[in-house]
């Protein structure tokens, strides 16, 4: 398997047109988009800010076994992430913000597990078969920390979610020369009994 470099973005996109397809207020093109709550416009249409905040290792997957891909050649083992992003409603009403985030939250408590066709691009040829979509329970230090990131934006009602574990193919394939001779020694051990 060799990695095509899009897992991020296809599980970013996978996100977009689940959400998109499932709640109406933000069903439109360009409704739902990837930038920063600091660069969306808070005026006019709803809209939803997917923002990707951070990717970390997830230190629970990291000794996935490689994976043999020919007679002689083992791929190294995968690079296994967690996607932390950050949902955030703007609209011009806030009862409007309140019904999506309620949408949200509602969407992602039935539908933990994305798959099969909700999965965009090329997921699955890169060894992810289903998204698994938690709630990221942040501390209020740690939703503060994270909004101060924003400049001359005040902090909003947003939900944090993680989707993990993404699996990102290594590129690096080990050649393993084929066994050509193997010795075995038997030892006979004297039944005394």
């Amino acid at each position: 398997m060799n990695p095509t470099f899009t897992v991020i973005r296809d599980v970013s996109e996978s996100l977009k047109s689940f959400i998109q397809d499932n709640i109406d207020e933000i069903s439109n093109p360009n409704r739902v988009v990837f930038d920063s709550p600091a660069e969306v416009n808070a005026g006019g249409q709803p809209r939803l800010s997917l923002f990707l905040y951070k990717v970390r290792y997830n230190k629970y997957w990291r000794n996935e076994p490689r994976t043999r891909v020919g007679v002689n050649q083992i791929q190294d083992k995968p690079l296994i992430m967690d996607l932390m992003y950050l949902m955030t409603p703007f609209s011009n009403n806030t009862e409007t913000e309140l019904i999506v985030i309620e949408k949200l939250l509602s969407l992602f408590y039935d539908n933990t597990v994305l798959r099969g066709d909700q999965l965009e691009g090329d997921l699955i040829a890169n060894g992810n078969e289903s998204l698994r979509i938690v709630p990221d329970d942040l501390s209020l230090d740690e939703i503060e920390k994270l909004w101060t990131a924003f400049p001359n934006r005040s902090y909003r009602l947003s939900i944090p979610f993680i989707v993990s574990p993404e699996c990102i193919p290594s590129s690096r394939i080990n050649i393993v020369p084929p066994v050509i001779r193997k010795d075995i020694e038997f030892n006979l051990i004297e039944d005394r009994g």
